[in-house]
């Protein structure tokens, strides 16, 4: 089997480059990463438009807060990709009352659709992948 993979890895007898190494347990401060998807109605697709651009700045500047976006699936989901500083700001941010009362206000929204359970994914950003 190693046989096989060396062709992959170097081309026309050249060496291989050399790859910065990413250990999932070593000291590199490392980003945390959130997907969170939750139903919604698309023929309500305006009313929940309205609302994350009236949100998404605040969401945006919350403290740990790198980056977020928004996207809209055909099945009627809109999910929030968020990408926070570190670990400790992610807890912060979840632990946080903008948290909750943005979650609060999101089920209560008239566009919200409570059939479709919430996915989340919480992990650590692998950048060399």
């Amino acid at each position: 089997a190693a046989q096989l993979a060396r062709p992959a890895l170097r081309r026309g007898g050249a060496p291989a480059v050399a790859a910065r190494c990413f250990a999932f347990n070593s000291d590199t401060p490392k980003t945390v990463v959130r997907h969170v998807s939750y139903g919604i109605n698309l023929d309500q697709y305006d009313d929940m438009a309205k609302w994350v651009k009236g949100k998404a700045c605040e969401v945006r500047g919350a403290p740990g807060v790198k980056s977020a976006d928004f996207a809209v699936c055909g099945t009627g989901r809109l999910g929030i990709y968020y990408e926070f500083t570190d670990l400790d700001s992610f807890k912060a941010f979840m632990d946080s009352s903008f948290y909750k009362t943005l979650k609060d206000d999101l089920l209560k929204a008239p566009f919200y659709d409570a059939s479709k359970e919430p996915q989340q994914f919480v992990g650590f950003k692998q950048p060399n992948l």
